[in-house]
């Protein structure tokens, strides 16, 4: 089975003491894998424990807070992972039995993660562990392909001022209905999975060395100024405070 993703960043990390998050909502999922430490998520009205021999798989676009003990920190693999906004519409908890198929992948991943040149090697066993993970937790059935061709269109016009009615006409489909089913399928409105995708895009781009500036045209802001209020409004930080905090290291 092919499957479609990008890891923008990963890692294997003894969490640092001021480690966590408020009401995070990336644009990206969130894989952990735990190793030990005392660390909790809390999502939907409820605390829950991040157990060692867990995967944990946080959703995108779907607010959840993180924290731990600093006397007992997180000690984890993780990947932040852009894949299908509906694969994983909610948080995945997975207890990964030792021996298993899943935990030598895993193994594998963290023998690699941060070892330079490996980048091939990881994709390559991330894509099989995304197969594996599919035998026990089903990725979300694949959208319709008038959906699918929906995106592919939003893509290549990333960089323009794309309109609901654009893209209800590029489906077929009358406007309002498209824009309900749109909703049922991704869970949110269309242009706000636009703006999703321009912010995802910007922040890869920006870790990937691009400045502010380049990341605002890659995405069709000629005004950076607009650009970074966008992309604050999305990741509550300006994108230059984003790339120095993502750049470096202890990206958890």
């Amino acid at each position: 089975m092919e499957h479609t993703f990008h890891i923008m960043q990963k890692g294997y990390t003894v969490c640092p003491e001021n480690w966590g998050m408020v009401n995070e909502s990336a644009l990206y999922y969130r894989f952990y894998y735990v190793y030990g430490g005392s660390a909790w998520v809390y999502k939907d009205g409820r605390i829950m424990p991040l157990r060692a021999g867990y995967l944990y798989i946080f959703p995108v676009m779907n607010p959840y807070s993180l924290w731990h003990d600093p006397r007992h920190p997180l000690d984890v693999l993780w990947l932040h992972v852009e894949m299908a906004m509906a694969a994983f519409p909610e948080l995945v908890c997975l207890k990964v039995n030792r021996g298993e198929v899943a935990e030598h992948l895993l193994e594998g991943m963290r023998g690699i993660v941060e070892k330079p040149g490996y980048g091939g090697e990881l994709t390559q066993l991330f894509s099989v562990f995304l197969t594996v993970l599919n035998e026990e937790v089903p990725f979300r059935e694949a959208e319709s392909g008038r959906m699918q061709r929906v995106l592919k269109y939003m893509e290549t016009r990333i960089g323009e001022s794309v309109k609901v009615q654009e893209l209800a006409d590029f489906s077929g489909m009358e406007r309002s209905y498209f824009s309900r089913k749109f909703k049922e399928v991704f869970r949110m409105p269309p242009l706000q999975y636009l703006m999703a995708m321009k912010m995802s895009m910007a922040a890869r781009c920006l870790l990937q060395g691009g400045s502010v500036g380049q990341a605002a045209e890659a995405v069709g802001y000629a005004d950076e100024k607009a650009f970074s209020r966008a992309f604050k409004a999305y990741m509550e930080m300006p994108p230059g405070k984003y790339k120095k905090i993502h750049s470096g290291g202890h990206v958890i």
